[in-house]
């Protein structure tokens, strides 16, 4: 009860000082995902100028964390070209496992600059216009308008332990039965409605989940996409029988 009353505090306090639309904005997360890296940078830089080891441990740790948290914002930026993505995402993973190696602080600066320098490079006006242009060929902007098309959702009513079970899912804590009926739950209160026709979940998974929808449930449970976002990943599901209701 104690973290649920924390979740939703610090959920109420992020919506307060930074507005949905901007949390899904393209370049709002781009620079985000430059202020982790950047972050990342000096607090490698802080871990090898300290001669306290206990603190040069917890430095290296929080170097790593910032990394892996910029990764997550890079793979929700649905309007950059998957081939740049890729590529920086490959630079990311080489550079913590650089940092979990104590490289020197030369090679980590430049690996760090090389990043840092890649997203430079991005331009940001573009990568608007190609959000846009993501969003009305995956027909989300339709969706959205049209409640009868999607499934609606109702967040208030949320139970703040869904989040929390999306989040121990994509870690790979909780089994994929246990996540699903999290979401059988929100079908049976009516918390989220789906207008098909479908049959009596059985609690059976006869198809692998997709590596993204676990990805998307990370990032919904982090705040990173909308939940239409992450809703469609659960549509998709319900689409190819992978879940049922």
């Amino acid at each position: 009860m104690q973290t649920d009353e924390i979740i939703k505090v610090l959920d109420e306090a992020k919506m307060t000082l930074i507005s949905k639309d901007t949390l899904n904005d393209p370049v709002f997360k781009l620079d985000v995902f430059i202020d982790l890296v950047e972050m990342s940078k000096t607090e490698y830089i802080d871990a090898t100028e300290s001669n306290n080891e206990p603190f040069k441990i917890v430095e290296i740790q929080d170097s790593h964390a910032f990394l892996m948290k910029a990764e997550n914002i890079l793979y929700s930026i649905g309007g950059m070209e998957q081939d740049k993505k890729n590529e920086i995402i490959i630079k990311l993973q080489l550079t913590q496992l650089s940092i979990l190696d104590n490289q020197p602080l030369n090679n980590i600066e430049t690996q760090f600059d090389n990043i840092i320098d890649e997203i430079g490079m991005i331009n940001k006006s573009e990568l608007i216009l190609q959000e846009i242009r993501f969003i009305e060929e995956a027909g989300l902007v339709e969706k959205q308008d049209k409640s009868q098309d999607f499934i609606v959702f109702e967040q208030s009513s949320v139970p703040s332990w869904i989040k929390m079970n999306a989040s121990w899912w994509a870690d790979g804590i909780i089994s994929d039965i246990e996540f699903l009926s999290g979401i059988e739950y929100l079908l049976d209160e009516n918390i989220i409605q789906v207008p098909v026709i479908s049959t009596p979940y059985d609690g059976e998974i006869n198809v692998k989940i997709p590596s993204w929808i676990k990805h998307n449930a990370s990032w919904w449970a982090d705040g990173i996409i909308s939940d239409v976002e992450f809703l469609s990943g659960i549509e998709y599901m319900l689409e190819r029988g992978i879940l049922v209701v």
